[in-house]
């Protein structure tokens, strides 16, 4: 972990104190793209494939289980 003087003169600059504040930023927003990405609307194309492929399982008693 870098010196207090480093932590200062970085921030002066408008750096990050540290390489884990990046990393720990670049994670949060990791985290949150993934999650509105999760929240984000099935395009209709892969919704009909979706409820195909389930409505094929469905007829064919669902996967087989080894």
């Amino acid at each position: 972990m870098p010196d207090d003087d480093t932590q200062k003169a970085r921030a002066a600059k408008g750096l990050p104190a540290s390489n884990e504040l990046q990393i720990k930023q670049l994670s949060r927003n990791l985290r949150r793209a993934f999650e509105a990405d999760l929240d984000a609307p099935v395009p209709e194309h892969l919704q009909r494939l979706i409820d195909a492929l389930q409505a094929r399982l469905k007829d064919t008693g669902g996967p087989s289980r080894s």
